[in-house]
């Protein structure tokens, strides 16, 4: 019989063989030993991998944009909740976790972006003080602000780094719902009100870092858009009186103008863009026997024709029962919209918050969450062929398209941070 005095060695001549056999690895960073602790990368299908970013930490919220991919195709993170983490890849494809904020209950709610040199900015929640806080990291290190005039907002914020290494965020301020936006320049921010009464904000920069924003007028239930020229902001009503307009989303075409999409009455998709100064709005689907979701995800390819990816969570009903599904449309011309579907969500589904995004050759690929599944879809033929990338996942994911068109996707696991890639993509 094995003595118990060889045991220890024993357990660590086998993680030694374990770490030898995998053939693929992926390394975190732990703050408190200071070492690398090399974790196995998990073969799923469709020619993903999956791998845990920092295990085993467990958070209970992410952010929709708590991940980017800088301009090497290197994925960059931020998540938190106890503290404040960042992670990114190093040159070898391997994780490094830097704890960013070690007050206690800060991080929640991470949303990250990358600038021009491709250094991150964080916006994130401090629970214990019911505030936000704004971290960046520049060549001295990092560098944490209070953000004062988001005090009191629950609603995570838009935020964008301009071409200038400026800082721009859109936000709706809890019990006013008004909407905010607050503008860094070198250290100083400059803060103002745009709307007193909104929801739903999307928010995009033009070639000349002057902010474009859409969102609903709660106060007149109306579709309304706001641009800063530099020195007004001007607001401007869209569509008619009906339309409603929850659940906006913004793009920019080459030319600066703007093209929005939102739901408007009795649950219709609707699409506007300027035409000499001038709204046009089509409507991009038929009126449905419930509701559309909340939200609609607008990309414009290279043409600068729209692509949506929306969910209709009463796709198909009879009688009380509606099944939904992850839809699809894209305008060839104006008024001409061809549709298919990614993928049916099945009955009573919540919403999938699906994400769209065009690849090189401006072909769609959707993400979303298919009740705790983190699942893919392109189309073909306008049908949906769709892949069950992970299980047990939190609502809300993000997906990234690299130089080469590979996806890569992060999102809560068990809570666990989590990344994965698809390698396989043609």
């Amino acid at each position: 019989m094995t003595s118990h005095k060889y045991m220890p060695i024993i357990i660590l001549l086998v993680l030694i063989l374990l770490a030898m056999g995998s053939s693929m690895t992926s390394a975190q960073f732990d703050p408190q030993d200071q070492q690398l602790i090399y974790l196995p990368i998990i073969d799923l299908k469709g020619g993903w991998t999956e791998a845990c970013i920092d295990c085993p930490h467990r958070f209970w919220d992410r952010s929709i944009n708590g991940a980017q991919i800088d301009s090497t195709d290197k994925i960059h993170v931020a998540y938190g909740g106890e503290q404040l983490y960042y992670g990114h890849q190093d040159d070898g494809g391997q994780w490094v976790i830097e704890v960013v904020d070690e007050e206690l209950y800060t991080g929640a709610g991470a949303t990250l972006a990358l600038d021009s040199a491709d250094r991150p900015h964080i916006i994130y929640r401090d629970d214990f003080n019911n505030n936000w806080k704004y971290a960046f990291q520049d060549e001295s290190g990092w560098h944490i602000e209070g953000l004062s005039q988001l005090l009191y907002s629950d609603s995570e914020p838009i935020l964008i780094i301009d071409s200038a290494e400026n800082v721009h965020l859109a936000y709706i301020r809890d019990f006013s719902d008004a909407l905010h936006y607050s503008y860094r320049d070198g250290g100083s921010w400059l803060s103002t009100v745009v709307d007193t009464n909104a929801s739903d904000i999307s928010m995009a920069l033009d070639s000349l870092n002057h902010p474009h924003i859409s969102y609903h007028d709660n106060g007149n239930n109306r579709p309304r858009y706001a641009t800063f020229d530099g020195k007004d902001w001007t607001t401007l009503v869209i569509g008619e009186c009906e339309d409603h307009g929850t659940g906006t989303s913004i793009a920019l075409d080459a030319g600066d103008s703007p093209h929005i999409t939102f739901i408007g009455a009795n649950g219709v998709l609707k699409y506007a863009y300027q035409d000499a100064g001038e709204w046009q709005v089509e409507t991009v689907t038929a009126e449905v026997y419930g509701y559309l979701a909340s939200e609609s995800s607008l990309k414009l390819d290279q043409s600068g024709a729209p692509h949506i990816a929306y969910a209709d969570m009463s796709y198909s009903c009879v009688r009380v029962t509606c099944y939904g599904a992850l839809l699809y449309a894209n305008r060839a011309a104006p008024g001409e919209w061809s549709h298919g579907y990614f993928d049916w969500l099945g009955y009573n589904a919540p919403d999938p918050h699906g994400t769209l995004l065009l690849d090189a050759s401006d072909s769609p690929h959707a993400i979303y969450n298919a009740v705790s599944k983190l699942r893919e879809a392109t189309l073909d033929t306008n049908d949906g062929a769709t892949i069950d990338v992970s299980t047990s996942i939190s609502p809300r994911s993000d997906m990234l398209v690299d130089t080469d068109d590979r996806l890569h996707a992060s999102y809560l696991k068990g809570g666990e941070p989590t990344y994965a890639r698809r390698d396989d993509h043609e």
